[in-house]
């Protein structure tokens, strides 16, 4: 209401007395001031709102119109987010069907993936760059889905269990898929990589051996510590830890909940995305052609670049040749 009747009095001033050249000047500074702001602060839709607005309404109408604007961004930059993430989800997806032995074993790896994401609590990109990883190098070692099943299980437990983050079940599981790509255990991967991110590890492998550490120790100087006895270890650790890690992702502190569940609706808000997203680069990739095209032939007509050049030589020449 204030602003009608402001507007009103505005009008009334108006037909009494146009402005002045100066006003009309200071009114065009501060639009384009505003049109300024909103680019600056709104990326290119702020600018365009503002502009809209500013011819509708001056400098007020800039303001209003950056603002508007700088919401479209923040929305297309939302949604593009999103259609990436799913992108990038189905290319992980599409690496781990090459690691797998036909459908039924892919399909049988994605349930895995899926339901341990709801177990632990751990984003599903996550999850399926690590399995991948882990399936590459077990299936490498004459493993199988099942050996890469049981030594990912093991691990992420007994990680998530001891208070590890996502970060730590990251590393611990590139320290277990290089394991498997050498062939046998190392006491680098189970005291530093694996050990710094699961604490009494290389007791618990030894203690899954019925062996002392002093013992184990001197079995891994000798290379004895097969890939079998890695998997002995892993289950004995899912068997210890697996219902802990279990109870914390299910526990109302549990911060990584929140991550799950926003992945999820990403891919689900990114699947419906993708064929808008894949419409856009196709009209875009036509409308480039088309412009590269035209400006190809636009420097021949000018004669610039390395072919106009050389076509500007060649006339030049003929016309030498005629007189």
């Amino acid at each position: 209401a204030e602003a009608a009747r402001l507007d009103a009095q505005l009008k009334k001033l108006e037909t009494r007395k146009p402005p002045t050249r100066a006003q009309r000047l200071r009114r065009g500074a501060q639009t384009a001031g505003a049109i300024a702001a909103g680019g600056v602060f709104g990326g290119p839709e702020g600018a365009l709102g503002a502009g809209i607005g500013g011819v509708v309404g001056g400098p007020a109408g800039a303001a209003v119109g950056a603002a508007l604007g700088a919401q479209v961004g923040q929305l297309r930059q939302a949604l593009g987010a999103t259609a990436e993430y799913a992108a990038n989800l189905t290319k992980l997806q599409i690496a781990l069907r090459g690691v797998t032995n036909g459908q039924e074993e892919y399909g049988e790896a994605l349930s895995f993936i899926q339901d341990t994401t709801k177990d632990f609590a751990i984003p599903q990109s996550v999850i399926t760059k690590q399995f991948t990883k882990l399936q590459a190098s077990v299936s490498g070692a004459g493993g199988t889905l099942e050996d890469t099943k049981t030594a990912f299980n093991g691990i992420v437990a007994a990680v998530r269990a001891t208070g590890g983050s996502l970060g730590d079940v990251d590393a611990a599981l590139t320290a277990t898929a290089q394991v498997f790509s050498k062939g046998k255990v190392s006491a680098e991967e189970l005291r530093q990589q694996i050990g710094e991110r699961l604490p009494g590890a290389f007791t618990l492998f030894a203690e899954s051996m019925g062996l002392t550490p002093a013992e184990l120790d001197k079995a891994l100087e000798q290379g004895k510590v097969s890939l079998q006895d890695f998997q002995v270890f892993a289950k004995a650790i899912f068997d210890r830890y697996g219902e802990t890690a279990q109870e914390i992702a299910d526990s109302p502190d549990a911060a990584d909940r929140l991550k799950v569940v926003l992945e999820s609706l990403n891919e689900n808000v990114g699947t419906l995305l993708k064929p808008i997203g894949a419409a856009f680069q196709v009209t875009f990739t036509n409308i480039i052609e088309f412009i590269d095209a035209a400006t190809a032939r636009l420097n021949l007509f000018l004669e610039l670049g390395a072919q106009g050049t050389r076509n500007k030589v060649q006339r030049l020449s003929d016309d030498i040749t005629r007189l």
